[in-house]
């Protein structure tokens, strides 16, 4: 390619007095490029044909790829094989500064337009060593990318230049995309995920593998690096309490649907502790949900739970929830049964030898008689 150069074409328009004379129209300039300015010049045009002809104060209105319509006299001619050739005045428009070819043309009134592509430089030059990270900080709806850049190319200072981070479902810079980018700078660290506003026409789904590329501009042209292929996680279960005991709690589960490539298991930690307590495995991207039961409580203890999925992918951590056991004593008299204490809801003792029903049983407490039992069911 090049900043400068010429065109010579012609084309078949139409007859010169009879239907079998056909008619040709011949157009030729120079180009030059300066900036994102084309200029054509140096043109000429002029009509050939298939017989011998004549014509005298022969016109045609012409109009030129970036300029208005001109009227063009040829030459008398007589018995010829074409016209005389006539100039027509030069032209300018503009192309985009990364624009590499551009099709101009030559239209005349009631004639069939002629037209040829240029092709040129771009203004400027793309920026260059573009680098992406293999993805870190992977969720259910993004993940952080490193992108660095040698050189910005030229332009290599404008204000607006970017760097950007993108997820994809192609393997190409192309939509649905999701992107974030840095501007001004060379290298950055960038996070991208639903939030992010640079390309929006992705949403990214939780266990869904996508394509990463990183994307570097210096407003005028631009250089895309493709990364590869990573697969988010998966979005941890939510918790929620369906009863407490003293000694045991129910607990409710539900995961949201999602993309299904790696199975998921489910699991719970208590209290902080080092180790994970299995819930279930889910093979498909269906949504799913039930309860557990976790055992071996202490009575009136309050506990945290946290919820996790696990996919090669990696860990999703839950929120974390709290419950507190029952106490597993009220108040009240109590017996052994069964090696766990329970209330004593009737009580008889020995009257003149025979089995009477306790009514109220007192007992010591600091110097004082306290009740301690009342029939019925009911103490203090």
């Amino acid at each position: 390619m090049a900043t400068s150069g010429s065109w010579n074409i012609s084309w078949q328009s139409g007859y010169w007095s009879q239907t079998y004379n056909t008619k040709y129209y011949h157009w030729s300039g120079n180009w030059s490029k300066s900036g994102t300015t084309i200029t054509l010049s140096n043109m000429s045009l002029y009509m050939s044909f298939t017989y011998a002809s004549g014509g005298y104060g022969v016109t045609d209105s012409v109009t030129v790829t970036g300029g208005s319509a001109q009227t063009v006299s040829y030459p008398d001619f007589n018995n010829a094989y074409n016209t005389g050739s006539v100039s027509l005045s030069n032209t300018s428009f503009s192309v985009n500064s990364s624009d590499t070819s551009k099709t101009i043309s030559c239209a005349i009134v009631g004639e069939t337009t002629g037209s040829t592509t240029i092709s040129f430089d771009p203004t400027g030059t793309a920026p260059s060593g573009l680098t992406i990270s293999t993805p870190s900080g992977i969720n259910p709806h993004g993940a952080t990318f490193s992108v660095a850049l040698e050189s910005y190319g030229d332009p290599a200072s404008t204000s607006g230049r970017y760097i950007a981070a993108g997820i994809m479902t192609q393997n190409s810079w192309t939509s649905p995309i999701r992107s974030a980018k840095s501007s001004n700078t060379a290298s950055a660290t960038i996070s991208v995920d639903n939030n992010s506003s640079q390309s929006t026409s992705l949403t990214i789904q939780p266990n869904t593998r996508y394509y990463y590329g990183a994307k570097a501009s210096n407003t005028v042209l631009n250089t895309v690096q493709m990364g590869g292929r990573f697969v988010t996680t998966a979005e941890a279960p939510t918790l929620s309490v369906v009863g407490v005991d003293d000694d045991s709690a129910t607990i409710h589960y539900s995961v949201p649907a999602d993309g299904g490539y790696y199975s998921r298991s489910l699991a719970y930690n208590l209290n902080g502790g080092a180790g994970w307590s299995h819930i279930t495995t889910i093979a498909s991207s269906a949504a799913a949900s039930g309860d557990f039961v976790i055992s071996n409580l202490q009575p009136n203890t309050t506990y945290t739970l946290q919820s996790r999925a696990s996919t090669t992918a990696g860990n999703t951590l839950g929120a974390t929830i709290s419950f507190i056991t029952k106490s597993g004593i009220t108040t009240g008299l109590y017996g052994s049964a069964n090696s766990k204490a329970t209330r004593i809801n009737e009580l008889y003792g020995s009257v003149n030898s025979e089995s009477k029903k306790i009514v109220k049983l007192y007992g010591s407490g600091n110097g004082e008689a306290k009740l301690i039992y009342q029939g019925f069911g009911h103490a203090n």
